[in-house]
């Protein structure tokens, strides 16, 4: 019936439902009683199989609508109140209920209380006090005669008499219940002030065994069953004594010698003189809970030590370090006094290999590996217990357990588990061994590794016999099979440890070679960018000086864009080790493919029209509008295969078909690029997507480095995709590329917040009115620190500046700078530990009360990776900028960190302030330069040639100066997808308008 509940408190429950005073009952989700306390059937009238299969609807009286109430009671899951109650006979009892709903899906509880009683007393009790308040004391008519007026003070007190008799009789009836429901639920017993018996009940006889004679003027001490200590009892009586109430668990011993566990509650009883005078000690029988949670605490401890044992096993293919771990385990576990595993040797004999044991006793393991076991000798006599413990088909049998259990044990309860060894029936060979390990009881488990008996698991006991419980059978045997386990896999590993160091040297070689290639890659990048850094920030200040002549104005932009285009170089070669290094990432966001395509056949229009190819772009039915998934990649990616195509395609025609190869999210989007050029040859398919690789055509060319493909294949297998090809020499490629994305609702676009840094393009020094800022430029190398020093003081900020971190912390204590701008490489104190070290100052600073700003500390470092950007973050940085940096990020750094504002220029383009890189050029802008030129553009701009790109922005009229400055900061800045998205728009309006 209660099958919901754990094993112990279904026990309880069912102990309370049972012995409760209480009308109890559970119905199921129809109402129908399914069970009822034999309370609810002496209430109801009726036995219990006639209860079951009503509802309460029986009971009611007429009129009771069952069928809502029981729906409302199922909704709000808990009612309580009272009403008539019908019992079997007709009689009608005022009853107080108290419901349930779902005290398990299908199972609801109600209790009923029988206060018919306590109705009609309160009813008499009011009739009474209705008496006594009349005006002039006399009764009621119809109860008697009219009092004189003399006789009015003794009728009233008569009414009283009668009251107060009514109350001691309802106070006795309910100490009568009370006691009722004490006998009935619970074991009571009354001492006086020494703990001497002077009442118990049949349930306090019942559970110890003695009479009641024998128990009257007895000490509690009787039944002390010596589990408990004497400071326990202690305590005890010193809390009752006090007057409090004492609670616990109790162990006692009964009559005829067997242990049982009260949950006790003693309550002294006060006297006059305000001190106890007796006591009342009200238990309940937990005997079988107790029992319950010791075989449960046994069950969790074998469950621990086995989970332990198999966790050291996963942990160590060692079986040495296994095997001495898991003997002391197991001595825990089972509490004995010895334990050792037994391996045999090829030739029958065999030796100790691990050992445990507790003292007194000596270990036999000998510390000289080299000296005869102990064991050895074991298995010369065939009759010895552990020889038959050989036997595949009949696992050794003893003589103990034949005698006393009935036969022998099976296979797959491969164990020996014996109580006393002068009792077992053993050889005297044997006998002498146990001896010798002064063992009496044991439990001998096998260890199997596959079909082979591999040793044995011995668990001795030494002081005595000992009758082993099932638990320590179980751990010991399930033990022993996690040993085979352990075996098996120890000589596999063994047979296979040549080959796997083998590998494991052939896998660090190749990852110190890759950490080197990284590695240099990255000192690379911060060798070459630091000069970098120099060369073009210098140029950047040489450019505003407006007092050089135009020879040197020309010299300083030829030394500019050189610098320019080696910054380039190097940051596709980054590129490429990022790829190589796995650490190239997504940046996914929602956009509108369709807007994509669109742009990108506009785009090709033009160069297709003029090379005289058919041009079409195909899409199926199926494909979303709005996706999510990195939209500058698979731009990238299509930019570069249709530049490919168009460029290497002289007569004929180029397809670009677009179509959902999986539809379900996340779903693969498939492009497919056709062309009727001039094909690729099979043995140079190979070397298509390889770095700095080109075929015969592509040579032929003298255009492009190698790289495109490679990377393009790196994006699309990053976007969980691919590039494919199909060719035909003289015929025509097929290049297909797949990208993992997921549709999502147009809705899902919003428009981005424009990102700026060349609205500090014409800034010429601080605006007037501000603090004197104080910034701090840390920086090992001279030259970079004059360039950024010589930046700041021109504006107007005041600057001073330290070789390492030693000397910035100590001139962060003195000067208290506003901004530090850190580089994070130097010699003595590197700029992550000087990063740390001020911020942990200035926070104790703060915490002490003072008012002396926390700096807002900037990184500075030439790698080009974005872990040294996190790691910067994750010293206490505020910001980061990589070298080479330009004016404009120092000035927004600057801005967004301590407000700083700015005076700008006023000449020609101060109109032209808000000149965001987040927006785009227009038609217009355009509109002064000829087609053919934006076609060049947007080829180079498709080919990432900031070199080409800058020559033609050279091109570019003086009155055109919007479209050439915005030019030039999208270039410098390398967003090259942002050039395409504004030439392509303005090459479908003239395309639009020409038609």
């Amino acid at each position: 019936m209660f099958k919901f509940l754990s094993p112990i408190k279904a026990v309880v429950f069912e102990s309370l439902f049972n012995t409760a005073l209480d009308a109890m009952l559970i119905a199921d989700d129809q109402g129908i009683y399914i069970h009822a306390n034999a309370a609810a059937c002496e209430l109801l009238g009726q036995d219990l199989p006639e209860i079951i299969g009503q509802s309460i609807e029986n009971f009611a009286p007429a009129g009771f609508d069952f069928a809502k109430a029981w729906q409302r009671f199922l909704m709000v899951g808990e009612e309580r109140g009272e009403f008539r109650l019908r019992r079997a006979d007709g009689e009608i009892r005022e009853v107080e209920y108290r419901a349930t709903a779902h005290i398990q899906p299908d199972h609801h509880l109600s209790i009923l209380r029988d206060v018919t009683a306590r109705k009609q007393a309160d009813a008499q009790r009011r009739q009474l006090e209705s008496l006594l308040n009349t005006t002039d004391g006399s009764p009621p008519a119809g109860i008697r005669p009219r009092c004189e007026p003399d006789q009015r003070w003794v009728f009233q007190q008569l009414i009283k008499q009668k009251s107060a008799e009514w109350e001691r009789e309802s106070a006795f009836r309910q100490l009568s219940d009370i006691k009722y429901a004490l006998d009935q639920a619970a074991i009571v017993a009354i001492t006086d002030q020494k703990g001497v018996i002077e009442y118990v009940n049949d349930q306090f006889t019942a559970i110890c065994g003695y009479a009641r004679e024998e128990l009257i003027g007895q000490n509690h001490r009787l039944l002390n069953s010596g589990y408990h200590s004497s400071e326990f009892f202690q305590s005890l009586w010193k809390t009752i004594r006090q007057g409090h109430v004492w609670k616990g668990e109790i162990c006692n011993r009964s009559k005829q010698g067997h242990l049982y566990w009260v949950d006790t509650t003693i309550v002294p009883l006060i006297g006059e003189d305000e001190q106890p005078q007796q006591y009342l000690a009200i238990r309940f029988d937990i005997t079988e809970r107790k029992k319950a949670q010791t075989v449960m605490t046994l069950m969790a401890k074998r469950e621990q030590t086995i989970n332990r044992v198999i966790l050291r096993m996963r942990q160590s293919l060692d079986l040495a370090s296994i095997f001495q771990a898991t003997t002391t385990e197991l001595l825990q576990a089972i509490a004995c006094d010895r334990v050792l595993i037994y391996r045999f040797n090829p030739d029958g004999m065999g030796k100790i290999v691990a050992e445990s044991v507790v003292s007194p006793w000596e270990p036999l393991l000998p510390e000289d590996p080299n000296a005869e076991p102990m064991a050895a000798q074991t298995t010369e006599n065939p009759h010895c217990t552990l020889n038959k413990l050989k036997r595949l088909e009949q696992l050794a049998q003893d003589t103990y357990l034949m005698e006393n259990q009935g036969g022998k044990y099976r296979q797959e309860e491969s164990y020996c588990a014996v109580a006393d060894i002068y009792t077992a029936g053993f050889s005297a060979c044997y006998i002498a061994l146990l001896e010798q390990l002064h063992a009496r009881a044991y439990i001998i488990a096998p260890i199997f590794a596959g079909n082979q008996l591999w040793g044995l698991v011995c668990a001795y006991q030494n002081q005595g016999p000992r009758l082993w419980q099932e638990a320590d059978i179980q751990i010991v045997s399930q033990i022993s099979n996690q040993f085979g386990v352990a075996v098996q896999q120890a000589e596999l590993f063994a047979q296979t440890q040549e080959q796997a160091t083998a590998l494991q040297e052939a896998k660090e070689k190749a990852d110190a070679a890759n950490r080197a290639k990284s590695e240099f890659l990255a000192n690379m990048s911060h060798e070459l960018r630091t000069p970098l850094n120099a060369i073009l920030g210098f140029t950047q200040l040489m450019q505003r000086d407006r007092t050089l002549d135009p020879n040197n104005q020309s010299y300083v932009e030829i030394i500019n864009q050189s610098g320019e285009h080696l910054l380039g170089l190097i940051n596709d070669v980054l590129e490429m080790s990022k790829i190589e290094a796995g650490r190239m990432t997504l940046n996914e966001t929602a956009f509108n493919l369709t807007q994509l395509l669109n742009g990108l056949e506009a785009m090709f229009a033009l160069k297709a029209q003029s090379k005289g190819l058919d041009w079409l772009v195909k899409r199926s039915p199926r494909l979303p509008d709005v996706i999510i998934a990195d939209q500058n990649k698979i731009r990238q990616v299509l930019i570069n295969l249709l530049g490919n195509a168009m460029k290497f395609t002289q007569t004929g025609s180029v397809l670009l078909w677009v179509g959902v190869f999986k539809p379900a999210n996340p779903m693969i989007l498939q492009f497919t690029v056709e062309d009727t050029g001039p094909g690729i040859a099979p043995e140079e398919l190979d070397q298509l997507f390889q770095a700095f690789q080109q075929t015969a055509v592509g040579k032929a060319s003298l255009e492009g480095t190698g790289l495109g493909l490679r990377i393009s294949q790196q994006f699309a297998q990053l976007m969980g995709g691919n590039i494919t090809v199909n060719s035909v020499v003289n015929q025509g490629s097929c290049f297909t590329f797949t990208a993992a994305v997921t549709s999502v609702d147009r809705a899902t676009i919003r428009p981005s917040g424009a990102t700026t840094i060349d609205s500090f393009r014409d800034v010429t020094c601080l605006a007037p009115g501000q603090l004197d800022y104080r910034i701090l430029v840390v920086e090992d190398r001279p030259v970079n620190r004059l360039l950024l020093v010589t930046l700041l003081t021109e504006l107007g900020f005041v600057v001073q500046e330290a070789e390492n971190g030693q000397v910035a912390l100590n001139l962060w204590h003195s000067w208290q700078p506003h901004l530090i701008f850190m580089d994070m490489q130097m010699p003595i104190m590197d700029g992550y530990t000087a990063t740390q070290e001020i911020k942990a100052r200035s926070q104790k600073q703060v915490g002490r009360g003072s008012d002396r700003p926390i700096p807002v500390i900037v990184a500075i470092t030439a790698s080009a990776f974005m872990e040294n950007r996190q790691d910067c973050l994750a010293a206490g940085c505020d910001a980061f900028i990589g070298k080479p940096f330009n004016r404009e990020e120092v000035l927004m750094v600057l801005a967004q960190h301590l407000g700083v504002q700015y005076q700008q220029d006023q000449g020609q383009n101060s109109g032209d302030n808000a000149l965001f890189l987040g927006s785009e050029l227009t038609a217009a802008d355009f509109a002064t330069m000829s087609i053919e030129w934006q076609q060049q553009l947007h080829q180079f701009a498709s080919q990432c040639n900031d070199t080409m790109c800058k020559q033609l922005v050279a091109e570019i009229p003086p009155e055109a100066y919007r479209l050439r400055d915005h030019l030039r900061v999208l270039i410098h800045e390398y967003y090259f997808d942002r050039i395409l998205t504004c030439v392509e728009a303005s090459l479908a309006q003239a395309q639009a308008m020409a038609s």
